[in-house]
């Protein structure tokens, strides 16, 4: 087992701490924040949508489309809760900031306030806006504020 200090992006755990690599198993031991810790196969890191942390320019480009979109809701009414989740899932960092661009002008400019929605929204802020105050050395609590603010303006 090999020690590294680098940081990686998982889905659920958030920001962690590669704390050792073995390569006789070809596995990655990550460590969250909270001490928890898991042991992904290689082959499965981009399964379960653990990735390398986004470099800070790409970080200011998305706070850029993030707080100047050039269109409304792309969403259609029909959406499911299953297909937004899948989109936070899949992890695709410009799916994912269109789909939090989406699900703001819903929430505010159609209102759609559903609870489900809510939650999907709450998450998915959650997650990018924690890989993007930690790369960009910003508050995550004030970057959700001026987020929600901006799209509260726009409805």
């Amino acid at each position: 087992m090999v020690n590294y200090e680098e940081k990686v992006f998982h889905p659920n755990l958030g920001i962690c701490d590669v704390t050792g690599i073995d390569k006789k198993e070809k596995r990655m031991v990550i460590t969250a924040a909270d001490g928890s810790t898991c042991s992904i196969p290689f082959k499965s890191l981009p399964l379960v949508g653990v990735r390398n942390l986004m470099e800070s320019d790409e970080a200011d480009l998305i706070l850029k489309k993030l707080f100047s979109p050039k269109q409304s809701s792309t969403l259609p009414a029909s959406l499911t809760l299953m297909q937004i989740q899948q989109s936070i899932v899949d992890y695709k960092l410009e799916q994912q900031v269109q789909l939090l661009i989406g699900l703001l002008y819903w929430k505010y400019a159609e209102g759609k306030k559903g609870i489900r929605y809510q939650e999907c929204l709450s998450r998915i802020e959650g997650v990018l806006c924690e890989e993007l105050s930690f790369v960009l050395d910003l508050s995550k609590d004030r970057l959700v504020e001026r987020l929600e603010d901006c799209y509260r303006r726009m409805a």
